[in-house]
């Protein structure tokens, strides 16, 4: 298990090798896992944005991607659309309808999440390093 978002009565789980898995918590003490999508590759890192969840990790037969789901009906999650980047990016965030994903090679990927359908890669910036996680706090 990599990363838990938890919006109401539903909990987003990045899976690792697993996929992104949906539980239905409205009951703490019985769980009920309610979706699960393990053909889409390692899933590392998850984020929420209203009825969109974007996972990030690593796509089966490529290299990295950023996948949207809608999840307005959390039974039945929809693939919705899919950037694909140069390698596996651990981590994502976003802010508005901006996501920001740590990506091993590239550093700081930016992406523009406004149209459900598409994700639009905005820009990157080298970070020395390789990065793992990161966090948005208003516009730094």
């Amino acid at each position: 298990m990599f990363q838990i978002r938890v919006v109401g009565e539903i909990a987003y789980l990045a899976n690792g090798l697993g996929g992104l898995e949906i539980v239905d918590i409205s009951e703490p003490r019985s769980p009920e896992l309610i979706s699960d999508i393990s053909d889409i590759g390692e899933i590392k890192g998850i984020a929420v944005m209203g009825d969109r969840v974007y996972t990030c990790g690593t796509e089966r037969g490529s290299k990295g991607s950023v996948i949207g789901f809608d999840v307005s009906d959390p039974r039945a999650p929809r693939k919705l659309a899919m950037r694909r980047l140069e390698i596996w990016s651990p981590f994502i965030a976003i802010e508005d309808t901006t996501g920001y994903v740590c990506n091993r090679k590239s550093g700081l990927v930016i992406l523009d999440l406004r149209k459900a359908n598409f994700i639009r890669r905005v820009s990157s910036t080298a970070t020395g390093h390789e990065p793992f996680a990161v966090a948005v706090d208003g516009d730094t």
